[in-house]
């Protein structure tokens, strides 16, 4: 059984446990959101024969993947779920599994734990996470994070991982929604939400409904949600950025 000591890198050990599938020996999240965007909507003929689709998926990947400036961040941080599994023998990990599962929290390399921020609100994000105690931070690890960190009870850990869904969760999503907005300004103008799966989400809302010649970038990853922070050149509404 691996343990987080075993890797020279922990956020490897970290990624392996939570995104098995999406583990290299030397990960990069940047490549493997990559990865999985040419998985979901593939661009080549080998992988998709409609043309039609192929242009499609073409704009979806331009839109979904990071612009210049952005960084890729994992919404649930990788070492406080990596170190929660870390703590727990095989059974205990298999009931924090099927905890996140039955509350549906995606975590590691997962698409729908990524989202793409400009590298200011990045920063700023993670120093709330580590001051709200909803992230690792070595020595000066704190509150919920801390708990996680010392707990060898599985029971206690399942209780603290619970209270992060229940309270962190809805932290993290609140802070990034006020960072994006303060950082573009007017962004509530041109918000909009979308309905569970993004990427099916963000393929209806451009389905027959905008000018693939002339578009601005609308969306972030964000679980469930999708949103449309730049204005659309169709029949979607212009926001100002």
């Amino acid at each position: 059984m691996y343990n987080r000591k075993q890797f020279p890198d922990p956020r490897l050990f970290d990624v392996l446990v939570s995104s098995p599938e999406h583990f290299k020996k030397y990960n990069n999240v940047k490549d493997s959101q990559s990865v999985q965007l040419n998985s979901l909507y593939p661009v080549t003929k080998k992988g998709e024969s409609n043309v039609d689709t192929r242009a499609t998926n073409e704009l979806v990947q331009k839109v979904l993947r990071p612009e210049s400036g952005d960084q890729v961040h994992h919404k649930n941080a990788l070492s406080l779920i990596g170190i929660a599994l870390d703590n727990a023998d095989d059974a205990g990990k298999a009931q924090i599994y099927n905890l996140l599962e039955h509350n549906g929290v995606n975590i590691g390399d997962d698409i729908y734990n990524l989202i793409n921020l400009p590298q200011r609100v990045h920063e700023d994000h993670h120093r709330f996470t580590r001051d709200q105690g909803l992230e690792m931070q070595g020595r000066g690890t704190k509150g919920l994070a801390r708990r996680i960190k010392d707990s060898s009870n599985i029971d206690e850990t399942l209780e603290y991982v619970q209270d992060y869904i229940d309270y962190g969760i809805p932290m993290i999503r609140e802070n990034i929604d006020d960072l994006l907005t303060e950082y573009h300004g007017s962004a509530g103008a041109g918000k909009r939400f979308a309905d569970k799966s993004v990427l099916d989400a963000y393929r209806q809302a451009i389905d027959g409904d905008i000018n693939t010649s002339d578009q601005g970038k609308a969306v972030n990853i964000f679980a469930d949600t999708v949103l449309m922070e730049k204005g659309i050149n169709g029949n979607g509404k212009n926001g100002k950025h």
